[in-house]
C-alpha cells in the first residue's frame, strides 16, 4: 500500500499587489451594503423609521460615489454634508441620468437627514411624516445601477 500523495500546485513569483481603494469604491461598498438591508427591512411595516433611516444613508453614499467619480475632493462632499437634495443637484449638473424634478420621497427623506438631522436627534416630537417605501426603494435600486455604470 502507498502512502504516496499526488496532486498539482501553482506558484507564481509576482509580488502581489492591492489597489488602494478609493473614496469613490468606499461610498458605493457601503451604499451597496446598505442597500441588502434596506430590501429586507422594507418587507416589514414595523421597520418603517429604520429603513428610512438606512435609505438616507444608502442615498448620500450613492451620490458621493458617483461626485467622488466625478472628480470631487473628499473636503467637497465633506462642505456638501447631508444635504440629499444639494447632492443630487451636483451630481445631475454631473450629468447623472436622473430627472430633474425632486422626487417627493427625496425630499421627505432629505428634510430628515439634514440639520437637525431629525432621524438622529428626534427632540420635541411626536412623530415623523416619512416617505413612500416603494417609491424611494425602487429610485434607489435605479441610483445605484446608474451610479455602477459610471465606474463599469
Amino acid at each position: 500500500m502507498s502512502n504516496m500523495i499526488t496532486g498539482t500546485s501553482a506558484a507564481s513569483t509576482a509580488v502581489p499587489t492591492v489597489a488602494p481603494v478609493t473614496s469613490a469604491d468606499s461610498f458605493l461598498t457601503t451604499a451597496n451594503e446598505l442597500l441588502v438591508g434596506a430590501r429586507v427591512l422594507a418587507g416589514n411595516p414595523d421597520c418603517a423609521v429604520t429603513l428610512v433611516y438606512v435609505c438616507a444613508h444608502v442615498t448620500e453614499c450613492l451620490f458621493k460615489a458617483f461626485l467622488s467619480r466625478m472628480g470631487e475632493t473628499d473636503a467637497e462632499l465633506q462642505r456638501t454634508g447631508h444635504d440629499l437634495a444639494s447632492l443630487r443637484g451636483k451630481a445631475v449638473a454631473h450629468g447623472l441620468g436622473l430627472d430633474p424634478p425632486l422626487p417627493d420621497w427625496l425630499r421627505v427623506l432629505g428634510e430628515l437627514h439634514a440639520k437637525p438631522y431629525r432621524l438622529l436627534y428626534p427632540k420635541n416630537l411626536n412623530g415623523f411624516v416619512l416617505p413612500g417605501p416603494q417609491p424611494m426603494l425602487a429610485d434607489l435600486e435605479t441610483l445605484d445601477r446608474l451610479v455602477r455604470a459610471v465606474g463599469s
